[in-house]
């Protein structure tokens, strides 16, 4: 009987002298099997779908991150902007009386539109908020302010000052004593005989901004008391400082904050609107009213569903401005986005693929305008 290990050994030495025949073979022939180029296909096949994918979602991370660091570069001057005009309302405007557009258009320091349609009013609690909110800010540029050098009534059209070229027409202007101020547009300058001239009350939609005959009356009996203007008395330029933002949403593939600048007596009509920033979608307001009375100079209660009334626009005490960046296009692989829920606009119902980000600011109001004079 055989010993099993020789029989083993006989095998190898079949085995090995087999496989060295077989690679001599393949290597004299320099090619390869069926087999082996479906494998190396399958293997490629693999590798290359999984380093598409790898650039695929590197791309779509590096297009996330581009967009953030855009919304982001937005905000931040966004903000800047907004804390450095806003801050800015009011100045000058000590003893101010709330003018009027045709009587509809009534304005303060700080007037918040709950409405996007220009020119539309709305003072009535509830309902649903399906726009941005817009506002106005007015304020004096009191290094820009011209004085009266002849008396003149202050129902009368025209006033003569030092230096009419300060100021332009349809611009507006404040007429100033130690009572407080009065506010008109300008509708004339009269250079060669050192006069302005601004727009009473009645007639069409110029020449009913910005004070109707009820607000020149006031003026006159409440603020100026002496019934005129008199030599030496402040002409303050009301337009540079003043400025109005809302959001354009027209296109709503790419909407725009706007904004104005030297409202056109303050009639939004004629506001000459330029843009600021692109992919700005949403725009919530919300303000901090003085209540009390006598007013004590702090906030109560904050409103957000309305427009001011008449007797609140003077009671301004902060602003609360929350605002909506969007990505430029839509992110591939990205649908949990949706414009938020702000103040009192509920959040948008359908998830979509833009990246947002909110910038919320709260800026207080310095110059509080003082408490209009007593009739006498």
């Amino acid at each position: 009987m055989r010993h099993p290990g020789k029989s083993t050994v006989a095998i190898s030495i079949w085995w090995g002298r087999t496989w060295r025949r077989w690679r001599a073979a393949h290597r004299s022939s320099g090619g390869f099997t069926l087999t082996e180029l479906v494998v190396t296909m399958v293997l490629s096949t693999v590798i290359a779908m999984a380093a598409f994918h790898i650039h695929a979602t590197f791309s779509a991370s590096l297009h996330r991150q581009d967009e953030i660091s855009r919304i982001q570069g937005t905000m931040k001057i966004t903000r800047s902007m907004l804390e450095r005009r806003i801050r800015a309302a009011g100045s000058g405007m000590i003893g101010v009386v709330s003018s009027d557009c045709g009587g509809t258009h009534q304005v303060g320091p700080f007037t918040i539109h709950n409405s996007n349609v220009i020119g539309t009013k709305d003072t009535a609690e509830g309902g649903t908020d399906n726009d941005p909110d817009w506002f106005e800010v007015i304020s004096a540029d009191m290094s820009n302010s011209g004085y009266l050098t002849a008396a003149s009534p202050i129902k009368g059209r025209t006033k003569k000052v030092d230096d009419p070229t300060k100021f332009k027409v349809n611009g507006l202007i404040g007429l100033r004593n130690q009572n407080g101020i009065c506010i008109f547009m300008v509708s004339k300058i009269l250079t060669g005989s050192g006069k302005v001239q601004y727009r009473p009350g009645g007639g069409g939609p110029l020449r009913a901004c910005y004070n109707g005959r009820a607000n020149t009356k006031y003026c006159a009996d409440n603020v100026m008391m002496a019934k005129k203007m008199l030599p030496g008395d402040q002409v303050i330029d009301m337009s540079s400082g003043s400025f109005a933002l809302r959001i354009d949403n027209s296109r709503p593939a790419r909407p725009v904050l706007m904004m104005a600048t030297g409202m056109a007596g303050g009639d939004p009509a004629l506001y000459q609107w330029k843009p600021v920033a692109v992919n700005v979608e949403d725009m919530q307001i919300a303000l901090h009213l003085d209540t009390t009375n006598p007013p004590d100079g702090m906030g109560d209660i904050w409103v957000n569903s309305r427009d001011q009334t008449d007797a609140e626009l003077m009671t301004v005490r902060a602003v609360r401005i929350s605002i909506v960046f969007r990505s430029n296009t839509e992110v591939t692989g990205w649908r949990s986005g949706r414009r938020p829920a702000l103040e009192d606009r509920p959040v948008q119902a359908t998830p979509d693929g833009y990246i947002r980000r909110v910038m919320t600011t709260v800026i207080k109001l310095r110059n509080r305008p003082e408490p209009r004079p007593p009739a006498p």
